[in-house]
This record gives C-alpha cells, sequence and structure tokens, in this order.
C-alpha cells in the first residue's frame, strides 16, 4: 500500500579483464656502443608502448601482417597483396612527406624530442617509420590515418618491439607493459 515497488534488473556479467602483455626487452641491455644515447632510446621504447596503449583504434591481429605479402603459414591473397601495397605506399607516402616538410616542422616526424636532436645533430642511428598502432594488430596503413599513425624509430628498436608484438592477442591482452628496468610509466 503506501510502499515503493523496484524492478530487479540482472546485471551483465563483466567480461574478464585482460591480461597486460609484457614487452621483454631488457633496457640494461641498452648501452653503449651498440646505442648511440641509450636513455634516448629508453624513453624511445617507452614512448612507443604508451603510443600503442593509448590508441583508441580496435586492436585486431592481420594475419599475414600488412607488412609482408604472404609467407608459408598464411600464403598470398588479392587482399594480403593489397594490404601490403597499402602499407608500402603509406611508408614512401610517409618519407615523402618527411623530405618535402621545412625545417621547422620536422620535428612532427619523430616520436621523441630527445631522437629528433640526435637525428639533427647527425648523431641518430638509422630510422624507419614506425605505425604506433602495429599494423599487424589493425593499425592504420593507408591515407591519412596511416599518415597519424607513423613516426620515425630507431630501426634496431622498432624492429625488437615489433617482433615483441607478434604474441600479442586482443582477445587476451590489454595495455601492453615494459620491464620495470626500462622506466617506463604505467
Amino acid at each position: 500500500m503506501g510502499g515503493s515497488t523496484r524492478t530487479m534488473e540482472a546485471q551483465a556479467p563483466q567480461p574478464p579483464a585482460l591480461a597486460d602483455y609484457p614487452i621483454n626487452i631488457d633496457c640494461d641491455k641498452i648501452k653503449k656502443p651498440k646505442y648511440e644515447d641509450p636513455e634516448c632510446i629508453k624513453e624511445e621504447l617507452c614512448g612507443m608502448i604508451d603510443g600503442f596503449n593509448k590508441s583508441t583504434a580496435t586492436k585486431k591481429k592481420v594475419n599475414p601482417s600488412p607488412s609482408v605479402r604472404g609467407n608459408k603459414k598464411y600464403p598470398a591473397t588479392p587482399q594480403s597483396i593489397q594490404n601490403n601495397n597499402d602499407y608500402n605506399a603509406g611508408i614512401r607516402k610517409f618519407n615523402q612527406r618527411f623530405e618535402a616538410a621545412p625545417a621547422n616542422k620536422k620535428r612532427d616526424f619523430f616520436g621523441t624530442d630527445c631522437q629528433y636532436e640526435n637525428w639533427k645533430a647527425g648523431k641518430a642511428q638509422a630510422f624507419s617509420p614506425d605505425h604506433t598502432h602495429d599494423a599487424s594488430l589493425g593499425g592504420a596503413i593507408a591515407g591519412q590515418a596511416a599518415q597519424k599513425n607513423l613516426s620515425f624509430a630507431t630501426r634496431r628498436i622498432n624492429t625488437r618491439l615489433g617482433g615483441c608484438m607478434r604474441g600479442y592477442k586482443p582477445a587476451e591482452h590489454g595495455k601492453c607493459v615494459a620491464n620495470e628496468n626500462c622506466g617506463c610509466a604505467s
């Protein structure tokens, strides 16, 4: 009679939390003479991991990776060939934009200030374009989105980090976490 009635709605079960994905790069091994500026390399690595973690695009496994046309496990298909063509065209466009950029805009192409300063001073090691949201995990490879997804990274660390990312499984993993000795913020 004057009491309140409440309807009880069932709460949908929450999906299980995704596990952190460890990036197995030992930053204690990043030192001279192999690396020109070890502290900058560590900063770059932390920035690359942070950029991937902050990417809001859906992370999904792409097989084969757009960086290859096909391989023994995933033979080439018309789609993988198109993905590889788009991937390579995006990198070419990025490099062309960098070459054409005025000096005061070159910084925009680097992930960290220290890498840019090293490049400007001629001290930098070899660089390669890095997909912030890894291309093999659904990162943009074509058009303007690809250009926003690219920045220069030290080739050696870019290759190492890319190799580590092969084990990332979007259905199981959330954020990537560097080794503690890298000094990255979580």
